[in-house]
């Protein structure tokens, strides 16, 4: 998370949340301006930040991990999983909320779109807390494992197509 950003857009100095937290100015400064990296930072000062900034330390430090294992750890729940219980992970540990929040756009989407493919498959009701996400996509699209051939464009998961994603399977972790 950009903590610099909050501050501007909520109108706190570093001064003031320095205050708040009881972080050492200097030390708060530094890390606003990301001269320190927050995974070297001191579990309490985390702590504080988190408190701070009203999110979680997992959201605070987040590592953006690359998107084929994130895309295999998903397949490989769906293939040991139930599907209903794999929606309902998502939904319940908001993870899509979590990579819209560090602005990782092509994860969040590649959920919903998964959550509507198997509310669809399973005849369950979208979920209407990620309509106006419904309507957005990818600005360029994204082909899941070799590019696709144009020829194969009607093999791809619709639900993953409105968002530019063009994804053939889901069950073939391994």
């Amino acid at each position: 998370m950009k903590i610099k950003a909050y501050l501007k857009e909520n109108h706190i100095s570093v001064r003031e949340m320095a205050a708040v937290t009881s972080i050492p100015y200097s030390t708060l400064n530094d890390i606003v301006n990301e001269k320190v990296n927050l995974e070297e930072c001191q579990y309490k000062t985390l702590k504080k930040i988190a408190v701070f900034l009203k999110i979680s330390i997992d959201d605070l430090v987040y590592e953006k991990e690359d998107f084929q294992t994130f895309r295999n750890k998903l397949h490989h729940d769906l293939k040991c999983n139930d599907e209903i219980d794999v929606m309902l992970e998502i939904l319940e540990k908001r993870r899509i909320d979590h990579y819209l929040l560090h602005q990782d756009m092509l994860k969040a989407m590649y959920l919903l779109s998964l959550l509507d493919y198997l509310s669809k498959k399973n005849q369950v009701s979208l979920c209407q807390e990620y309509s106006k996400l419904r309507s957005q996509s990818l600005k360029e699209p994204y082909y899941v494992g070799d590019r696709i051939e144009t020829r194969k464009y009607e093999n791809c998961i619709p639900e993953f197509v409105k968002h530019n994603i063009y994804e053939g399977d889901l069950y073939d972790a391994v």
